[in-house]
């Protein structure tokens, strides 16, 4: 890229493909124009099968014979042509990627032609380069904050020269071991002045390099910065990220690779590179034979255009020449030369015939006519051929893997791949297969009369994982989970552990219940990785008691028959029930953080004439409450004891479908109940509520409170009344549609203190101003008669449901009211936690009768036609008339909860 501009930098690493799937990469990094338009190889066959190629030389040529493109950034409307490469080699066991760049720069007006490299550190995400690490013409530069190699030549031959049309420009890069056995890349072009190497550059911080360094092709796997693979000869912008515009062009462009015998063209390549940020727009591309060789050709032209593939061995073969008694000379296809060396040509073609005869030295040697087929090698040679085959051990059975003879591409997902070769002298290797490397994965071989057999051995690369911990105390026992089934242990502050290539999950631990681990992935990839795993202290739940007792979290037994306790717990938000045999049980919800304390001072009222609620719940997940007190779960099942006297049992849950049971316990018997609870999708509804030791309920099921005035409850879907009631306060009730999550805060007000309190039987009236006459009630329904001389005041009517017979809850919250025989409409009816009914209804003046139906199916009562009772509307701020049950002692049994944040 001949910019200071780091080009598509910042994408996040991405996992190496498995072999097993043969899933190939996504090249399409770009998807419309403007794109960098030419010839690349992704390592991508037919049908989307990934190979891989590594070479030591590639070349790109570009036949101009006219060109004009627009760009208004850059004067005299420049572009440039791009030969794009990444370098691989191993150094003292890590692998580098370098991406490698040989430029010319045109000016399309002046036509002069300008040449310039690049160089960018791939090897990790974010990586750079330094002087001290590289020597060449050029020097270090900084782009973003990152190193990049570069350099602009001078007055070289054919640099800085107006060209003319039409002309025929190529780029070369040849890599190879410098005499000191560290990697290097010679830059070279040639305009018409013949071969130019311009720049020598050598990675000098590399002297411990195991294989010859490579450009590399791979269709399996993304380089480290999330790019392709690739090898790309393409036209674009002039620099720095910039994009531009075909006016006019006829261009054609060809990408060839050094196979051991002559520069060949890739044998599948798309119309579009992905690595560079500098592209062009306008430029219609397709791919056809030169003239009459047969060799693949990418012509562009200005027009509308569209990325794709441009060939590939769909439509194209190999012409195979072996010519062990002609070491050198020209390949003759129709009227193109191809020049060879070593013995033998591999020659890319459109399927199709052609004329092929051989020239070397003195020599002639005539073919005839040809035949290339698709995906098919046709060869020809001077003398007989025999079998090579070649037979791998090692790999995963499927695995995909390829030889490369002399340019000759062959892969096979068995064990065995086999070719026909002459008698000559071959040069092959094996592709590399990530997380594998193969004995004699390259050589030479010699063929004389006779099949030769050839053996590789694949063995896995496993790589070092370092582990270390922090906030252990020394010698504490921990380990290392890695994909659920490795487990590895340590009493030191560090772990070494061996993997292959691949991306893992794991978490960490200790036996120690102090301290919480955590979990975590990592990548390992063709070098040794560090990772650190910090553990936690949790925090210390500190319960101070006074009596032997159970305590439950979150549905589980954590202690059992202790008074004074300290236990630790990680980080969260709790749900706690402590109780014991004859005592009312507490509960109590709370967060607590990583390294904090809460101390909870709990005192646990004794009962007096108890039974036992003991049952099954088919959900950990489920609440239960028996009149509003706390019943604790564990594993399933619930003992709790509760003093005599009748219940309404609710559970309800996260998730699950809320229940209610009515039931009786019976003083030292035990009351049965099993529960089998319905999934369902439930919504949260919290918030805040004062006093902070109210209580709220939602259709009858009591929500989750404590005496900070938090709560929580969740509902399905649906339509509730939501009771809002506490000793002293005036009861409150609320419609709530419920289809989603609530946040709602409710508030309640004192009552007046010259109310006073008259209890009748099970009613209980709470007013002031008022002089009863009657209180009666009968199977679901209450009735009062009273004298008053005002209309000014509110009446409370406590009645508990448990011992009122003909209703329920649901009866109760869709109760009637008359006065005088005649139905009111401005009243409000609340349930408590122990569920009891409070009915609030205006004060009327005179002598009234209050006529209270909480059964649906009881008939209505005559009205009075000659004392009809003053309605006061809503928004009235008159008085109101109240009806319940005894306020103290029915609303202060409930447990209460609290909430702390720490």
């Amino acid at each position: 890229m001949p910019s200071t501009t780091q080009d598509k930098n910042g994408f996040s690493e991405q996992t190496s493909k498995h072999l097993e799937n043969f899933t190939a990469i996504n090249p399409y990094l770009y998807t419309e124009e403007p794109a960098p338009m030419g010839i690349a190889d992704y390592g991508i066959g037919p049908n989307g099968i990934p190979y891989e190629t590594n070479r030591t030389s590639y070349t790109g040529t570009v036949n101009i014979s006219g060109i004009s493109t627009f760009n208004s950034s850059w004067p005299g409307d420049s572009m440039g042509f791009q030969l794009n490469l990444n370098l691989v080699f191993i150094n003292s066991g890590n692998r580098y990627v370098f991406w490698v760049q040989d430029v010319a720069l045109l000016n399309t007006t002046s036509r002069e032609i300008q040449f310039l490299d690049n160089i960018w550190n791939c090897s990790q995400p974010q990586s750079g380069m330094l002087n001290s690490s590289v020597t060449g013409n050029g020097t270090v530069g900084d782009s973003s904050g990152i190193g990049f190699y570069y350099y602009v030549p001078g007055n070289d031959p054919g640099n800085l020269v107006d060209l003319s049309y039409p002309t025929t420009v190529t780029l070369r890069m040849n890599t190879s071991l410098d005499a000191s056995g560290s990697p290097q890349v010679n830059f070279s072009y040639n305009d018409g002045y013949g071969w130019v190497t311009y720049d020598e550059v050598v990675f000098t911080f590399a002297n411990n390099v195991r294989n010859v360094p490579e450009f590399q092709v791979s269709g399996f796997y993304y380089k480290p910065d999330n790019l392709p693979m690739d090898a790309e000869f393409i036209m674009g912008g002039p620099g720095g990220g910039s994009d531009t515009q075909d006016m006019a062009s006829s261009v054609s462009m060809m990408l060839d690779y050094w196979n051991g015998y002559n520069y060949q063209a890739v044998s599948n390549a798309y119309n579009f590179g992905s690595n560079t940020a500098e592209g062009i727009s306008n430029v219609s591309i397709a791919s056809s034979p030169a003239s009459e060789s047969g060799t693949p050709v990418i012509s562009a032209e200005s027009g509308s255009g569209a990325l794709d593939m441009a060939y590939n061995t769909s439509t194209t073969g190999f012409l195979n020449l072996s010519s062990p008694n002609l070491p050198s000379g020209q390949l003759y296809i129709n009227t193109t030369v191809v020049p060879y060396e070593n013995q033998g040509a591999n020659v890319t073609l459109y399927s199709g015939t052609y004329n092929v005869h051989l020239v070397s030295g003195s020599q002639k040697m005539s073919f005839g006519t040809v035949t290339i087929l698709p995906d098919s090698v046709t060869r020809i040679t001077t003398v007989s051929s025999y079998w090579v085959n070649f037979t791998e051990s090692g790999l995963p059975s499927g695995s995909y893997w390829t030889i490369n003879m002399s340019g000759i591409l062959k892969s096979s997902t068995g064990n065995t791949i086999s070719l026909l070769l002459h008698n000559g002298t071959y040069f092959y290797n094996v592709s590399t297969i990530p997380g594998y490397s193969a004995i004699s994965n390259s050589g030479k071989l010699s063929i004389s009369g006779a099949p030769v057999s050839i053996k590789v051995k694949f063995t896995q690369i496993k790589y070092v994982l370092n582990v270390f911990q922090s906030g252990l105390p020394a010698g504490t026992l921990w380990y290392l989970n890695i994909s659920s089934t490795e487990y590895n242990f340590s009493e030191s502050d560090s772990l070494i552990i061996q993997l292959p290539n691949g991306t893992y999950h794991y978490n960490y631990s200790t036996l120690d219940s102090i301290y919480s681990g955590g979990s975590g992935s990592f990548r390992v990839y063709g070098s040794n990785i560090t990772i650190t795993v910090d553990f936690m202290k949790n925090g210390e739940l500190v319960v101070i008691s006074g009596i032997n007792s159970i305590l439950f979290l979150n549905g589980e037994k954590i202690l059992d028959d202790k008074s004074n306790f300290s236990i630790y717990i990680k980080p969260g938000t709790y749900y706690l029930v402590d109780s014991a045999p004859g005592y009312y049980a507490y509960s109590d919800f709370f967060s607590i953080r990583y390294s904090s304390a809460l101390t909870l001072n709990i005192t646990l009222k004794a009962m007096v004439d108890y039974g036992y609620l003991n049952g099954t719940v088919n959900s950990n997940n489920a609440i239960i409450r028996a009149n509003g007190m706390p019943v604790a779960v564990s594993s399933g099942k619930f003992n709790e004891t509760l003093p005599a006297g009748r219940y309404v049992v609710s559970i309800y849950g996260d998730n699950l479908t809320p229940e209610i049971y009515s039931l009786i316990i019976y003083g030292g018997k035990e009351t049965y109940l099993n529960i089998t609870t319905q999934s369902s999708v439930t919504f949260d509804i919290q918030g805040h509520i004062t006093p902070g030791n109210a209580e709220i309920l939602f259709n009858g099921l009591p929500a989750t409170t404590n005496s900070s005035g938090y709560y929580v409850i969740y509902p399905p879907a649906g339509q509730y009344k939501a009771s809002v009631t506490e000793s002293e306060y005036m009861p409150e009730s609320y419609n709530l549609s419920v289809s989603g999550n609530i946040s709602r805060n409710f508030a309640l007000d004192l009552i007046p203190a010259r109310y006073a309190l008259s209890t009748y039987g099970i009613v209980t009236v709470e007013s002031a101003n008022i002089s009863l006459i009657m209180v009666n009630n009968t199977a679901g329904s209450v009735s009062i008669s009273y004298s008053s001389d005002t209309s000014e005041g509110t009446m409370l009517i406590y009645v508990p449901l448990n011992n009122l017979t003909g209703s329920s809850v649901s009866q109760a919250l869709s109760s009637r009211v008359y006065v005088n025989g005649y139905a009111i409409s401005n009243y409000t009816i609340a349930i408590t936690g122990n569920y009891t009914a409070i009915l609030s209804v205006n004060v009327h003046n005179g002598d009234p009768l209050i006529i209270w139906l909480l059964n649906s199916s009881l008939q209505a009562p005559l009205p009075h036609l000659n004392n009809a009772p003053k309605l006061i509307s809503p928004q009235d701020t008159g008085a109101y008339l109240a009806l319940g049950a005894l306020v103290a002692v029915l609303l202060g049994a409930v447990a209460l909860t609290r909430k702390r944040f720490l």
